[in-house]
């Protein structure tokens, strides 16, 4: 595991932008763990929604107040002059 962020320590409110401010800004090859003090289901839904370029979402919850959730970014060769964030598509 590269990273790991536990978002217990975040204000509830800032939490999703700060999560995919995190995702898009994640290299690729790279992983993150991140973890919860609640069940992160919505956020999972926008996640699905955003479409995020070759990244993957798994989850485990720990106990009743603890979940974990682990994001990844495929590694995927560069284009010159590519910043990345098209996820090489």
């Amino acid at each position: 595991m590269d990273t790991v962020l536990d978002f217990r320590n975040f204000d509830q409110r800032f939490r999703s932008g700060l999560f995919f401010s995190i995702i898009e800004g994640l290299l690729h090859g790279k992983d993150l763990k991140i973890l919860f003090d609640q069940d992160p289901d919505t956020l999972k839904i926008q996640f699905d929604k955003a479409k995020i370029p070759n990244s993957n979402w798994t989850s485990k919850q720990l106990s009743n107040d603890l979940w974990e959730v682990f994001i990844t970014k495929k590694s995927i060769p560069q284009h010159p002059n590519c910043c990345g964030i098209c996820g090489n598509e």
